[in-house]
């Protein structure tokens, strides 16, 4: 699979993909514990494939997404991340916030206070980890 870096994503379609990744993982896994491939040769073998390449797929766009979030909090200052949060909650409270004020709040998630559920849940952030 060959990939340009001429191609530019935004911040909103590199999530998309990468939880469409996720997804297609989540459903192979399952066809892989529920299905038989006797009689079937090459079967398992195609899914595994594909699994392998969807897997490295949403590494790949995580690892874009992550590099997104590092050069926006690079850009902002420390003492203005509460100012942010702030504004932010106004635009949930109003309900006139963007896709990407959603996903700026995403980054700014490891400065939402741990008790600020209204935040964290806009910001994507789970109630509980997730169990591996």
């Amino acid at each position: 699979m060959a990939f340009t870096r001429d191609i530019r994503l935004t911040d909103m379609e590199i999530i998309a993909l990468r939880d469409l990744c996720k997804a297609r993982t989540r459903e192979l896994e399952k066809r892989l514990g529920r299905s038989s491939y006797e009689g079937k040769p090459g079967m398992k073998d195609a899914v595994l494939t594909e699994l392998s390449r969807v897997r490295e797929l949403a590494t790949t766009f995580e690892h874009a997404r992550e590099q997104i979030a590092r050069q926006f909090a690079a850009k902002i200052e420390a003492s203005r991340i509460p100012q942010r949060l702030e504004y932010l909650r106004s635009q949930i409270q109003a309900e006139r916030i963007s896709y990407a004020e959603i996903a700026e709040l995403q980054d700014l998630a490891k400065h939402i206070a741990k008790d600020d559920v209204e935040l964290l849940q806009w910001a994507g952030v789970p109630e509980f980890p997730e169990d591996h």
